[in-house]
């Protein structure tokens, strides 16, 4: 019988054969570039980079969790370890497919930031809008990175003001390895 409350970390590895911290792939260890110098390539890497860390880290455990709390003693103990492994599966996907946006959200939110604002707005009736907005709060708002508003323009339709905890995103950077001064072009 598996111990399925053993916790986070290494009884997480131990039953998944996943580590929730190792975002890491073989491209990440053929990145080129000289530290501290911004290329497109590395800053696409970098931000897919910590989308599988909040993936793996945040967002899939949740899901975990919850397929943890819906087992019943009749459901089998292989069975469950494979819906956790899809889960997360599911959302190191989602984190490929979202990573545009998300990039795109950062930025505006950076810029919005070194304006002196502390959020930015998406109206969802916009499909860009609508693709970052969906992106920052899957992946910020769920893990507590950031929090959301909306507002209904017309019916089943909103605006979504997304605030940063950017020193929530600067300590979950800093655990992803991810030098978030950097990809954001923020100066040294």
């Amino acid at each position: 019988m598996l111990p399925y409350n053993r916790g986070w970390g290494e009884g997480f590895v131990a039953l998944w054969g996943v580590d929730p911290t190792n975002t890491g792939t073989n491209r990440d260890a053929a990145q080129t570039g000289t530290p501290g110098q911004c290329n497109e390539g590395r800053v696409a890497d970098d931000v897919e980079k910590l989308l599988r860390f909040i993936a793996r880290r945040y967002v899939a455990r949740e899901e975990i969790l919850e397929i943890e709390r819906d087992a019943t003693a009749a459901d089998e103990g292989h069975e469950i370890v494979a819906d956790q492994r899809r889960a997360i599966q599911v959302e190191e996907q989602r984190a490929i497919e979202m990573s545009d946006a998300f990039r795109e959200g950062l930025m505006r939110a950076e810029s919005a930031r070194r304006a002196g604002g502390n959020a930015i707005s998406l109206d969802d009736r916009k499909p860009q809008d609508d693709r970052i907005a969906d992106a920052l709060i899957h992946f910020l708002v769920r893990a507590d990175i950031a929090s959301s508003t909306t507002r209904e323009t017309d019916q089943h339709h909103y605006i979504y003001t997304i605030s940063v905890d950017w020193s929530a995103l600067d300590r979950v950077s800093r655990d992803a390895k991810v030098n978030l001064s950097e990809m954001l072009g923020r100066g040294g």
